[in-house]
């Protein structure tokens, strides 16, 4: 069940782009990249959402990635050459902040105040 909810998602937002993005490619550049946009948060959360309920919630977040980009792969055999990049944020906040890491998990992010050092690692 899933996996075919998966495969629905990705469908419609599938469906979704097509009828947003390609007539507004040429014409209204900033219509279709908020339609691709809109996808890609679409599919993301659609895939998210459902391994998350299937693998045992939010511990199954750091394989998310790599589970998505394997469906990909079986969908369309030639991102098979791709090689994955990846990127970490680290993220250290002091010791005396009141911001709670379950609620990062939510979207929320600790006051700069908090911010003891933040830094993009990127592996290419």
């Amino acid at each position: 069940m899933v996996e075919s909810d998966i495969v629905k998602g990705a469908h419609e937002a599938a469906l979704e782009l097509a009828t947003e993005f390609a007539p507004n490619a040429g014409s209204k550049p900033s219509e279709a990249v908020e339609a691709l946009s809109e996808f890609g948060a679409t599919i993301t959360s659609t895939f998210n959402n459902n391994i998350k309920s299937l693998f045992g919630g939010d511990r199954i977040r750091p394989l998310g990635t790599m589970a998505f980009i394997e469906a990909a792969s079986a969908l369309d055999p030639t991102l098979g050459v791709l090689a994955p990049v990846a990127m970490m944020d680290l993220l250290v906040v002091k010791q005396q902040s009141q911001f709670q890491l379950p609620t990062f998990l939510e979207g929320e992010s600790p006051d700069p105040h908090d911010i003891v050092i933040q830094q993009s690692i990127v592996n290419v």
